[in-house]
């Protein structure tokens, strides 16, 4: 029913004339949208003369007037919001994108004031974001920098949420995303991750089933090699999975009523949002049955995030301006603390010194907040990161050293644990190193020394070398004593004494 109501505003806005796509068209369509487009276009004749009817039925002037004011006024704001997109970095860079739009006949302007024509901008709060008139949205479409997913649209307020976040990465700890994501917003987290060696994780949404292979797709073409998709949803993440023990900075994004939001319907459709909020959109407001359910949802998410074992930082963003989505949300998970963790959480200022923009609560106002206008969406970001107890803090700290082999002594209570050198031995005996050998007797030989048993180890130095003869010892006194009787046998010339002496045989020459 959503996906019929969502193609028959956009088959009138179109006045019933079906739409014309290029044979070569590469974007691959789903097999429901083409179906549903296929009878819509059946029976457009008579939907429009059944249109027209109720129009003049009501004595209204155009379609535009069937809608709440509310929702009319929205319809215009959004009308003149700049279409924004960030430069894919896993893809091109900032310098070649823009190298593309001025060979493509755009022209780079200096301000969003400025965006006349066919002409673009550089976002003055974002680096790697641009902005361009809205009017350009079908040219844009059709360019090779978004065919290639050189250039993605996104809000921008998920990419203020997604610089909010970047700065709370660090070396090697990976990143968890929950909530209504698109591809784009999950392509640009992974984008700032990859500079930070971390890996992307990112939880099922309760509404989408087929979706999940068509992102797949999505994000190889994007270049994301960094991101991997869990099976469960994320309030269905046990606390003792070891996959999330390297996880330390969760980015939340839970469903909301996009009340901040000039065009709900078209952010909806873009951020891959919950449909069943389509027909509370088309009235102007949500029923306060559908906010409570929202709101218990969000208050749900952020408490979950807490009591994951690891994690360190979390960021919650809406794209409401309504205060029971946002801070009331934040201070109820705060008092509901971490389940089982015994370290509370707290709301931190966000340092916004990449962004160059102040939080609209003023200079005491801990959450960042920017409010609807003719330039960008309302949006709210809270950080909260986990209070650590200093002398717990200094105490871990301690314990980590001592593991290593780092404290000696011990310090602060805190015994070494670093397990006992293994004894070096010399190769020609026992004796430990440390200990001085015994003086050599002069007149003796070396061979003679090591004849003799030496202390084992662990013996007090100097101690004394006699002790009991080993078998190779004995070998070689035998063998010494031998010797001996040869060489007396070699005086008395009834034996040619130089085979079994150990000096050089001298040459002799027979006369």
């Amino acid at each position: 029913m959503s996906l019929a109501m969502v193609m028959l505003y956009d088959l009138q806005d179109i006045k019933f004339i079906p739409r014309k796509r290029p044979s070569s068209d590469p974007v691959e369509r789903l097999a429901d949208v083409v179906e549903m487009e296929r009878y819509l276009n059946s029976s457009r004749t008579k939907l429009a003369a059944s249109l027209a009817r109720c129009r003049i039925r009501s004595g209204l002037l155009s379609i535009d007037a069937v809608l709440p004011e509310s929702v009319r006024k929205r319809r215009e704001r959004a009308s003149s919001l700049p279409l924004f997109a960030w430069v894919n970095s896993l893809k091109t860079c900032l310098e070649d994108v823009c190298s593309a739009l001025e060979a493509g006949g755009f022209s780079e302007v200096n301000g969003l004031e400025q965006l006349q024509g066919a002409a673009f901008c550089r976002d003055p709060h974002c680096r790697d974001l641009l902005a361009f008139p809205s009017r350009l949205r079908g040219r844009l479409y059709g360019s090779p920098l978004f065919i290639h997913r050189r250039l993605l649209v996104q809000d921008k307020c998920r990419t203020l949420a997604l610089k909010c976040m970047s700065p709370l990465l660090a070396k090697g700890s990976n990143l968890l995303l929950a909530g209504a994501l698109s591809a784009s917003s999950i392509a640009h987290a992974a984008a700032l991750a990859a500079s930070h060696s971390a890996h992307v994780y990112i939880c099922r949404a309760s509404h989408m089933g087929p979706q999940r292979g068509e992102l797949q797709r999505c994000l190889s073409d994007m270049g994301c090699k960094n991101v991997r998709l869990l099976p469960e949803l994320f309030t269905e993440l046990e606390p003792s999975d070891m996959l999330l023990y390297r996880v330390q900075v969760i980015l939340l994004m839970p469903p909301c009523s996009a009340s901040g939001v000039s065009d709900p319907v078209q952010f909806l459709l873009a951020e891959s949002g919950d449909l069943d909020l389509l027909p509370g959109f088309s009235r102007g407001s949500l029923s306060s049955q559908k906010l409570a359910d929202l709101e218990d949802r969000q208050t749900q998410y952020l408490t979950h995030a807490m009591m994951l074992p690891k994690v360190r930082e979390v960021v919650y963003c809406t794209c409401s301006v309504r205060r029971e989505e946002n801070e009331d949300v934040v201070e109820r998970a705060l008092k509901l603390g971490g389940g089982a963790r015994h370290q509370p959480f707290r709301v931190k200022p966000l340092a916004l010194s990449s962004i160059s923009m102040s939080p609209g609560g003023g200079a005491d106002d801990p959450f960042f907040r920017t409010s609807p206008s003719e330039d960008s969406n309302g949006c709210f970001v809270a950080w909260l990161t986990m209070e650590l107890d200093p002398e717990e803090e200094v105490q871990k700290v301690l314990e980590r050293a001592a593991a290593r082999g780092l404290l000696a002594d011990g310090v602060g209570g805190v015994e070494a644990s670093r397990p006992p050198k293994t004894t070096r031995r010399r190769r020609m005996g026992s004796v430990t190193l440390g200990t001085r050998p015994a003086a050599r007797p002069r007149g003796s030989s070396m061979r003679q020394v090591h004849s003799q048993e030496v202390p084992e180890a662990g013996s007090q130095p100097g101690g004394s070398l006699k002790g009991p003869v080993s078998k190779r010892s004995s070998r070689r006194k035998v063998g010494k004593r031998k010797a001996a009787k040869r060489a007396s046998k070699a005086k008395t010339g009834s034996l040619d004494p130089s085979p079994f002496l150990r000096w050089p045989r001298p040459n002799t020459v027979n006369q």
